[in-house]
């Protein structure tokens, strides 16, 4: 079984997520209805996924509904699907069974399987926002039809809704994801919901009657085996963690156990198949990695490359800062770009998919004049591991001056003002702009001092920091 592994972030695709096989069979009886039925192989619907155990199988089921999940937060948010008293339906695949599907074709293209995050109970409204006033601002055109949400919303006679407090704490207290669903929420538990309904102050009470789900991550299975029992056979992917997941639509759960062997609440658990952000998008994207040496407004970086292949929808473009928070760029023919009002000194990483386009350039700018600026470079070279060392910049004047120390990998850190000139002080007038780095490994560092024409450096060098003492975890390899 082949299977690759492609990274939440590229998941704006054209088929919808929720839309596959439907059930078919009538329910006589109403207490049938959320009960999880067993088939026999012989009983396997064409064109249908189903979740083996054993010998029998269990359709993967489609949820209440569905959505695109719109956010500014662009990288994060995507997909959400939701479900209700339906929650019986949803199979359980173990890690020794497969998935069964079966057709009249003997061939089946590559399966996108989604992974889905467990968000949990909540009022059933999503794609919601924190507006300026700290509320939580619902959008009229996401609320879950048939819910107690629904309702509160129906009799508040305005769609024009934002949430202040439930039961007397601020939304922040619980949060909510980027798809914009309230969290921390139990599950069929009444709330009192004070709210703004257009100018009307009012307080609902309201009941988290729905189960949430948005996207996480997406694989794809590029093979399946034939089996001699009337079915085309799928494995999950190595490595595949236990959560929620969707193939052609519908929904199941995945335990990375055998039957019996683990924990069954681990599939809430929304473990990464990535410990970091970086490592899932260094997984899917070519990247290309510029090098800002000192804190810096108003910079735009862009990307261009030849798109002439592929479709504006399938292109990706994400960058990530020094300190691994992730930008999604804009795309339009032939280019990416984003402007940033202030952009860290480090390495900052474009990661671009897909992964075989032709890149043309990459370009980080900034439109502040600074050439009026005096840059002072000073080099160091330490010749065995140090800790704790202060690169330091004594200085005359009141005009501006900033820094930044750069090692040899690239690896930058930003001086900051520990001191400000003080020309009435007799006996201390200096300023001092310093930066204390807490392991230095033996290397060659660059320490570059901006300042303008009414500003000097007196002095300058590095020493142990006794001031301020820091500490971090340093792994060193072998």
């Amino acid at each position: 079984m082949r299977y690759r592994m492609i990274l939440v972030m590229t998941a704006v695709m054209a088929a919808a997520l929720f839309g596959g096989c439907k059930d078919s069979k009538v329910i006589e009886h109403e207490e049938d209805k959320y009960k999880l039925v067993a088939v026999d192989d012989s009983e396997l619907e064409d064109g249908c996924y189903y979740v083996k155990d054993k010998t029998k199988f269990y359709k993967t089921h489609a949820m209440e509904g569905y959505e695109l999940a719109d956010s500014e937060a662009g990288v994060s948010s995507l997909r959400v699907g939701w479900y209700g008293l339906d929650e019986t339906l949803i199979p359980t695949l173990y890690k020794d069974e497969v998935i069964a599907y079966a057709s009249i074709s003997s061939e089946l293209d590559a399966v996108t399987l989604d992974r889905l995050s467990f968000v949990g109970a909540s009022l059933a409204f999503y794609g919601g926002s924190a507006d300026n006033d700290g509320y939580f601002k619902i959008d009229p055109a996401k609320i879950v039809e048939e819910s107690s949400a629904a309702a509160a919303v129906e009799a508040a006679g305005s769609e024009d809704i934002r949430v202040v407090s439930i039961d007397g704490e601020k939304i922040e207290k619980y949060g909510f994801s980027s798809s914009g669903i309230i969290k921390g929420l139990e599950k069929d538990k009444e709330y009192k919901v004070d709210m703004f309904a257009g100018t009307r102050y009012m307080t609902a009470k309201i009941i988290a009657d729905r189960y949430f789900l948005q996207s996480f991550e997406v694989y794809t299975i590029d093979k399946a085996i034939m089996t001699k029992n009337g079915y085309l056979s799928l494995s999950m992917p190595d490595g595949a963690k236990s959560g929620f997941y969707s193939i052609d639509g519908n929904v199941f759960k995945y335990l990375a156990f055998e039957k019996g062997k683990g924990d069954e609440n681990e599939a809430y658990n929304n473990m990464a198949f990535y410990d970091t952000e970086e490592k899932q998008l260094a997984a899917y994207a070519q990247q290309y990695a510029i090098n800002i040496k000192t804190t810096t407004t108003d910079v735009t970086f862009t990307v261009e490359y030849d798109d002439t292949e592929y479709d504006q929808e399938s292109i990706r473009c994400i960058l990530l800062s020094p300190d691994e928070t992730t930008y999604d760029m804009q795309t339009e023919p032939g280019k990416a770009s984003i402007t940033l009002t202030e952009a860290i000194a480090g390495q900052w990483v474009m990661n671009i998919t897909p992964k075989d386009m032709e890149i043309l350039d990459v370009t980080a700018a900034s439109s502040t004049a600074v050439k009026d600026a005096k840059p002072n470079k000073y080099e160091f070279i330490i010749d065995e591991p140090v800790t704790n060392q202060q690169f330091f910049a004594y200085f005359t004047g009141d005009g501006d001056i900033w820094g930044v120390v750069e090692a040899e990998d690239g690896t930058a850190t930003d001086m900051e003002i520990i001191k400000e000139y003080e020309m009435d002080n007799e006996e201390d007038p200096d300023g001092l702009i310093a930066a204390t780095i807490p392991y230095l490994p033996a290397g060659t560092y660059t320490m570059t001092v901006y300042h303008y024409e009414n500003v000097a450096v007196k002095d300058y060098g590095y020493r142990e920091d006794t001031e301020n003492i820091q500490e971090e975890i340093i792994t060193i390899e072998e």
